[in-house]
């Protein structure tokens, strides 16, 4: 496998274990490819296909078959695969690769409508919003009253300075954003941006979430460029099927 052919199917790997958090190596592929069982291979690629067509947490075989029928999937060599995991990667990836052709896309915009980039997300855990009662200090005196305003204006601008920099951070989030998807905002804010611009813990948990899908994005524009690569190396698979056979 050359260094440009790996390099691309780990661009596949990285958006595949971003999206169904498993362990595709470019190494899985490789040996697929000469149909290959060693090194875990078969049941990560059982468990990958499983999370992209019946999206269970336990891989049925039975169930996958019939999952891939429905989307008239052709290949009597998968469908006679064993059910115990023994042989067969090389039918797997080429499923894998169908799936991948017909759904990846679908795959990236579902992962957009849970972030924070879509309406409908919500930041808001119900019990900050609960009602409260503010604490007022107990004051005893003029000296009190001094230091605790003293206090809150440190703190106001403690908050201001962390505003900033979060308003910043969010910012160079939506620049790259709009330039990964061809998309430029209308300059509202969303809600769950108001959030996090107001509090540490929904900052947090905004850019922890803004981090994972804008890494997703970068790798799927990547890999836009560069799919043809990738497809060109699974006609040398489809051929290496063909091969074997005619020789049988």
């Amino acid at each position: 496998m050359s260094v440009e052919i790996k390099s691309v199917i780990g661009l596949l790997c990285k958006q595949l274990n971003i999206i169904l958090n498993v362990n595709l190596i470019p190494e899985y592929f490789r040996l697929a490819k000469f149909d290959k069982n060693e090194d875990n291979v078969i049941p990560v690629l059982w468990s990958t296909l499983n999370l992209l067509t019946t999206k269970q947490s336990q891989t049925k075989v039975e169930e996958i078959k019939d999952h891939m029928k429905s989307l008239n999937y052709s290949s009597t060599l998968f469908y006679i695969l064993p059910g115990d995991f023994s042989s067969g990667s090389r039918e797997l990836l080429l499923a894998i690769a169908f799936i991948i052709a017909k759904d990846l896309s679908n795959l990236i915009n579902e992962e957009i409508k849970q972030s924070p980039f879509d309406d409908s997300f919500s930041l808001i855990d119900l019990e900050d919003v609960a009602i409260q009662k503010p604490e007022v200090p107990n004051m005893m005196g003029d000296t009190d009253m001094k230091n605790y305003i003293m206090w809150l204006k440190g703190r106001t601008r403690q908050n201001k300075k962390m505003t900033k920099e979060y308003e910043t951070q969010i910012t160079k989030i939506y620049e790259k954003l709009n330039s990964l998807l061809n998309n430029k905002s209308n300059g509202k804010l969303l809600l769950n941006e108001v959030l996090a611009l107001s509090s540490k813990k929904y900052c947090k948990e905004f850019l922890e979430k803004c981090s994972r899908i804008m890494d997703l994005l970068e790798c799927y524009q990547e890999w836009n460029r560069k799919q043809k690569i990738f497809w060109k190396w699974m006609a040398s698979v489809l051929y290496e099927r063909e091969t074997e056979y005619l020789c049988l």
